[in-house]
């Protein structure tokens, strides 16, 4: 670390910020009327680095933890420079080929600027049912299953683009709910940019730079402890499953099988899927963002720290 860190003063810190993504999630199921995220809590939010490196994650379900980093990335790397990126924008993401596990994963990425720089981004992602396409068991491709969403600009300088959100509402069967849970992703990321200005005005610019930086610092160490700790070997796994389609009135069910062989070396994990079945024509299928976030499921149940997930960025 570049400084030494007040041990009292830092815990103070990181409570505060746990606490404040919390209020972050308080504010979805404020705002939302979707069963599965004020009853169910599928929902997550997070905070990132002003280059999206995780730091601190409040997660409703797990595999949704990996989702706004890869969303940030993206956003970065497409609109940086067109149409820009600049303080009050958030940009709306609905594509598992990007970040999520389906098109039901639906994210909302923000940044945070502190004396003209970015300092942080702010991920929320809820679960959001209805995405238009056609019914599940009906779809045999992707799209069938609605449309993808690819950093649509819904907020731009803290005012809401009504005729971009317009183009998610008005796709779906229910646009009132659709609407409300956008909107409750956009009540949640201001929450917490707002709560992380007042945390840097009240600590000061330079120890929370340096106590980010020891958060993610801290649990990239515990990780890899924790790896070096568990044997050295290979282990599989096979499971099966199967698709249960509806054609010309006949249920038609396919079988198929997942292979996963683990390798740990060191403080290293690698995972190979070799011998599972081919791609099926319904929407059992992970792209590789969701296939990352279920391992952490697993990887996470180990008692690996969920303080960051700067790890995972290694590890891919």
């Amino acid at each position: 670390m570049d400084h030494e860190v007040d041990p009292v003063k830092y815990e103070v810190f990181f409570n505060r910020l746990r606490a404040l993504l919390e209020e972050g999630r308080v504010a979805i199921a404020m705002v939302s009327g979707s069963p599965a995220i004020v009853e169910g809590g599928e929902c997550m939010t997070s905070l990132y680095d002003g280059e999206g490196n995780a730091i601190l994650t409040a997660s409703g379900t797990l595999f949704h933890v990996t989702g706004s980093a890869d969303a940030i990335w993206k956003t970065i790397e497409w609109y940086e420079d067109d149409p820009g990126i600049n303080h009050g924008d958030q940009f709306y993401f609905s594509d598992p080929y990007i970040a999520g596990t389906h098109l039901m994963d639906q994210i909302m990425v923000t940044p945070v600027y502190h004396g003209g720089k970015r300092i942080a981004w702010v991920g929320t992602m809820t679960h959001t049912a209805d995405v238009g396409g056609v019914l599940r068991g009906i779809s045999t491709e992707i799209f069938h299953e609605g449309p993808r969403f690819q950093g649509l600009k819904i907020v731009e300088g803290g005012r809401l683009r009504s005729d971009h959100l317009r183009q998610v509402t008005q796709q779906a069967r229910d646009p009132d709910t659709v609407g409300l849970d956008v909107m409750a992703r956009v009540a949640s990321n201001n929450v917490i940019a707002q709560g992380y200005l007042q945390l840097i005005e009240r600590f000061g610019t330079e120890f929370v730079e340096v106590a980010t930086r020891k958060l993610r610092a801290d649990a990239r160490t515990m990780v890899r402890e924790k790896l070096k700790a568990l044997p050295d070997g290979t282990w599989r796994s096979r499971t099966y499953w199967s698709t249960t389609k509806r054609i010309a009135g006949e249920e038609k069910v396919t079988p198929f099988k997942i292979m996963v062989t683990m390798t740990k070396k060191g403080d290293r994990l690698s995972f190979d899927t070799t011998g599972s079945s081919p791609q099926n024509d319904d929407y059992r299928n992970a792209t590789f963002v969701a296939a990352r976030s279920h391992l952490f499921i697993a990887i996470a149940g180990f008692g690996i720290s969920l303080g960051t997930l700067e790890w995972l960025k290694w590890w891919s």
